[in-house]
């Protein structure tokens, strides 16, 4: 007979969890079932809020009660998504929690988060590792910013074209099809040395379905893509100007560079220590943070 919740029966006596027919399981039972099952997984959660709650005392660090209720409404309404509180009850104690239960574990876990977020803040370094990182997703590799657009023609695609043409897979040569996408290539930059506008022959004409009905545009260019004859490619053009047709592993380009911004970190570096120190903390930087002081914490585990 499937286990069911029991309807309309006398409460269960302070200790006791469950009833299986005439049978009492009591919570130290229970307990001890998961101490069993678990093993120090869970002890090693709970060490971890200690550590943390700890070394804020340490730092003086504490939350406002009002960001604290504040952010377990919004965190118990993105949990209701819109449903019925009854209705959301009825989930809980279908999955073996009451409203308290829940709330008292939100609070706990919304509780240390916020105080791994302080920590890590309170005790951030910014290292000249961390602000050219920064530097470089902010203005480029080295600090060049570069907007490039290109044209790209694929021998594959052709290929495929082809066989949905009606040709056999096993008649084509690509040989022959590599002719036929660089000749491509370069009608395409005749037409454009010639007065034909760039974005409307990549949207037209260019493979590359990612860039294409951007005019071409490669969004976020930071120098690795297509590899390096791509690369160098680009470093040699000056804006405006127009590329001979190149070939890389993918097909034949024709590219062209929008513009080119030289930003030196010099210029930039309070202003990057500023925002890095002000950054929210990533969930890699706060999980690096607890892990290092885990690994410091004088902690005895059977």
């Amino acid at each position: 007979m499937p286990l069911q919740e029991a309807e309309k029966q006398e409460p269960l006596p302070a200790g006791v969890v469950a009833r299986l027919g005439s049978r009492d399981i009591s919570k130290a039972e229970y307990l001890d079932f998961l101490w069993i099952r678990f093993g120090k997984r869970a002890v090693q959660d709970y060490v971890g809020v200690l550590l943390i709650e700890q070394e804020a005392a340490t730092y003086g660090i504490e939350i406002a009660p009002e960001v604290f209720e504040s952010r377990v409404a919004e965190r118990i309404q993105e949990s209701l998504g819109g449903k019925d509180e009854a209705i959301f009850i009825a989930g809980l104690k279908r999955g073996g929690q009451s409203r308290a239960m829940y709330e008292k574990g939100l609070r706990t876990e919304m509780r240390k988060d916020l105080l791994l977020e302080k920590l890590t803040l309170a005790t951030r370094v910014v290292t000249d590792t961390r602000i050219q990182g920064a530097f470089e997703s902010k203005y480029g590799p080295n600090g060049v910013r570069t907007e490039v657009r290109h044209l790209l023609f694929m021998p594959n695609v052709l290929r495929a074209e082809k066989v949905r043409a009606g040709t056999r897979a096993a008649d084509l040569d690509m040989a022959a099809l590599k002719i036929e996408a660089r000749s491509l290539a370069q009608d395409a930059r005749d037409a454009i040395a010639t007065g034909a506008d760039f974005a409307a022959t990549a949207q037209a004409a260019s493979h590359d379905r990612v860039s294409r009905d951007n005019g071409g545009l490669i969004a976020h260019y930071g120098g690795r893509i297509y590899g390096p004859v791509f690369g160098g490619t680009v470093d040699g053009l000056e804006p405006g100007a127009l590329s001979p047709v190149i070939e890389t592993g993918a097909g034949f380009h024709v590219v062209m560079v929008d513009s080119r911004v030289v930003t030196l970190l010099a210029d930039v570096r309070s202003t990057l220590v500023e925002e890095i120190l002000a950054s929210p903390p990533s969930m890699h930087e706060k999980s690096s943070f607890l892990q290092a002081l885990q690994s410091k914490a004088d902690l005895q585990l059977w």
